[in-house]
């Protein structure tokens, strides 16, 4: 199981939509970024980040960045969350705060100099905090 990340929306949806519109109602957020970003949107200049986890071919897990929004864990398992820092920090990418349902374990990572803790806060969202 390994998370594959990228830049192209279009891969995204290919790879994640399934997984998205099985749940509309709970990933709402993560389907109407996808369609505004298929139509163009862009929030700001920075790169947007989409990446998805799989296990064999099928998509079990699913992420964006939208900047200037943080990371928004549209459906991520649990054992997916060390290796999602590992890729997204591999590739470069500021993990500045998450948004979403938090996994049911909720690790403190420290992954090289940053340091990643997710975690509960009101409303069921997920906080993070470096």
């Amino acid at each position: 199981m390994t998370w594959q990340v990228t830049d192209q929306v279009q891969t995204y949806v290919r790879r994640t939509w399934p997984l998205l519109a099985a749940a509309p109602a709970r990933n709402t957020i993560a389907l109407t970024v996808i369609e505004n970003v298929l139509a163009g949107h862009r929030w700001s200049s920075e790169a947007m980040t989409f990446g998805w986890f799989t296990a064999g071919e099928l998509a079990v897990g699913a992420i964006c960045m939208t900047p200037p929004y943080k990371l928004l864990l549209a459906e991520v398992p649990a054992s997916a969350i060390e290796p999602l820092v590992d890729a997204l920090l591999a590739r470069g990418t500021a993990i500045t705060g998450v948004n979403g349902e938090p996994p049911t374990r909720r690790p403190s990572l420290q992954p090289g100099r940053h340091a990643v803790r997710l975690g509960r806060c009101r409303g069921g969202r997920s906080v993070c905090t470096s």
